[in-house]
């Protein structure tokens, strides 16, 4: 419960996956399908934004994505926090909805077609490649199993990510629609890369990284920056005040 509890934004979202599931796919409920997925129509026009990523109406990827993104997504959430993680989802959502508006506008273009807003199916498995992207960002050079099988590098988990999205969502003819749906994997991957270069110390203060060791004796040397000078005497009043010390 304590894991389940640490991991509530994943485990939610994974309880609305199972839902939607069950009620599109044992109860024929199709209307949570299209209310779910983003149209050019009122209100999906504006909720499909974020939505389109809470359905995955095939068994078999539910199956196996749902595991995948419970196990890495919970790692991300406890290691950013509840708003950092949620900031992902939502960047993620965005991200892919944008991406997809974007390219299919110029592949109508280049058809012949006209410019506006198309149809978005809902998907889940826009989200589960998304966590894997990122986890494997924040863990380049580590070997894990591919689908707890294949052992592989973690960097390379990306590339094999991605090419599945792309032929998981077949072919128009010569055109893989697939690359219509990468958006997610590409924020996925800056966001991580994000906060790997932007460091965070207690209670999400930001803090400088170099020098560490100095930073609490004073002994600043010939490359001491003003962050550090900063944070000393942070510590220094923080440390006054728990102990009550004289100035």
């Amino acid at each position: 419960m304590e894991y389940l509890r640490k991991s509530l934004i994943t485990s939610s979202i994974i309880g609305v996956w199972l839902v939607c599931f069950i009620s599109v796919w044992i109860l024929h409920l199709d209307v949570i399908a299209i209310a779910l997925s983003f149209s050019p129509v009122f209100p999906n026009f504006f909720t499909g934004i974020f939505t389109h990523i809470l359905l995955m109406e095939n068994p078999l990827v539910f199956l196996i994505s749902a595991p995948m993104f419970f196990l890495f997504g919970s790692i991300l959430e406890r290691e950013w926090g509840a708003k950092w993680y949620s900031f992902f989802v939502i960047a993620i959502a965005f991200a892919t909805w944008f991406y997809f508006e974007i390219t299919t506008n110029i592949v109508g273009l280049v058809s012949g077609g006209g410019l506006g807003f198309y149809l978005m199916p809902s998907d889940g498995w826009i989200l589960s490649s998304a966590v894997i992207i990122a986890w494997c960002v924040l863990n380049m050079e580590q070997k894990v199993r591919f689908w707890f099988i294949i052992p592989i590098q973690a960097k390379w988990i990306i590339l094999v990510t991605a090419i599945v999205m792309i032929i998981s969502h077949g072919w128009n003819g010569w055109f893989p629609t697939g690359i219509l749906f990468v958006g997610g994997m590409i924020a996925a991957y800056f966001y991580a890369r994000a906060m790997i270069i932007r460091p965070y110390g207690h209670q999400g203060k930001r803090i400088s990284r170099g020098y560490k060791k100095s930073v609490v004796s004073g002994d600043f040397g010939q490359k001491s920056s003003v962050t550090d000078n900063r944070e000393r005497k942070r510590r220094t009043k923080q440390l006054n005040k728990v102990f009550k010390i004289d100035e």
